[in-house]
């Protein structure tokens, strides 16, 4: 199956100004995803969608391809989804079609090879149409709460609110890594999370999906254990 990577990276970030290129154990947060993909031997196609020129840069540095994006989808209310369109018409346009599609968020510097491998192959085997990485939460999810229109807390599942935790089904979370899907079911729906998705379970410590200053922090510390 003819494969591409897509790995978005704008230039705007607010919570962590220039996230995708900050220096991260010695070389840009995004060069770790790069590497990553590259070193999976899966792709025909390993591409960086960018509006920023020194990020297009370190991508081709990496050994990436770059497809330049537009202003408007490098705004905080342009979509991942909508970025990976814009990639694969632009490939089509020069001949170019693929069966499988995997993005890959860039500040996911934890994130192994192998991880990708893995959530690729769910797709590849025909075992689902979409598959995404996952892990588990930090705290229990089903004890999750939010504020009513007055600020009382209000269960959201108040059903599973007493029960003890090995009383619940295992409960994930998408964590903001790895996404695959057949190119031509993300045409259709437009979405890279659909129903009767697979998840692909990654481990706590390499599941930082660094947004703030905090999670590269944490990043960093979980580094020394991830890699040695």
């Amino acid at each position: 199956m003819k494969s591409i990577a897509i790995i978005p990276a704008r230039a705007g970030s607010k919570r962590l100004p220039r996230k995708n290129i900050l220096n991260f154990k010695g070389k840009p947060i995004i060069g770790w995803t790069i590497e990553s993909a590259i070193r999976t031997g899966m792709f025909d196609k390993i591409i960086v969608s960018t509006e920023d020129i020194e990020i297009s840069n370190i991508a081709k540095k990496f050994g990436a391809d770059v497809s330049c994006r537009e202003e408007k989808l490098a705004t905080d209310t342009a979509s991942v989804n909508q970025v990976c369109l814009d990639v694969l018409q632009k490939e089509k346009c020069m001949g170019r079609s693929y069966e499988v599609l995997c993005c890959l968020y860039a500040t996911s510097p934890l994130r192994d090879y192998t991880d990708i491998v893995n959530t690729m192959e769910l797709v590849i085997s025909n075992k689902c149409k979409q598959a995404m990485a996952v892990t588990n939460f930090d705290l229990p999810a089903f004890q999750a709460m939010f504020y009513s229109a007055d600020g009382s807390l209000t269960p959201m599942r108040p059903d599973l609110l007493q029960l003890n935790s090995n009383e619940v089904e295992e409960i994930v979370v998408d964590n903001g890594s790895t996404y695959v899907t057949r190119v031509k079911d993300f045409i259709l729906s437009g979405s890279l999370v659909s129903d009767g998705m697979l998840g692909y379970q990654m481990p706590k410590v390499r599941s930082i999906d660094i947004d703030t200053k905090e999670d590269f922090i944490l990043a960093e510390y979980y580094s020394d254990a991830t890699y040695q």
